[in-house]
């Protein structure tokens, strides 16, 4: 994907290292976690082809240097909480 994004002169907008923990110092905290390709299978809205990629086992913990792009639920934490 990455050359994709380089011929289209698209950027990555969002991509802190500490993952969803990102948001933690801003008082929110990831309830859920789910892949963007396994969230979109869910509203069968994909292809034959990538509804076979969803189905594959998800790798879960954190992807390191794997581009993956994900939806997270968050929760506003309750002051002195974490």
């Amino acid at each position: 994907m990455e050359q994709q994004l380089k011929d289209s002169r698209a950027a990555f907008k969002f991509g802190p290292t500490e993952g969803p923990g990102f948001f933690e110092p801003y008082g929110w905290k990831a309830r859920d976690v789910r892949s963007s390709l396994k969230t979109v299978a869910r509203l069968h809205t994909l292809s034959p082809l990538l509804r076979q990629m969803a189905a594959l086992p998800a790798s879960n913990g954190a992807q390191g240097w794997r581009p993956w792009s994900g939806v997270c639920l968050l929760e506003k934490m309750l002051q002195g909480n974490s």
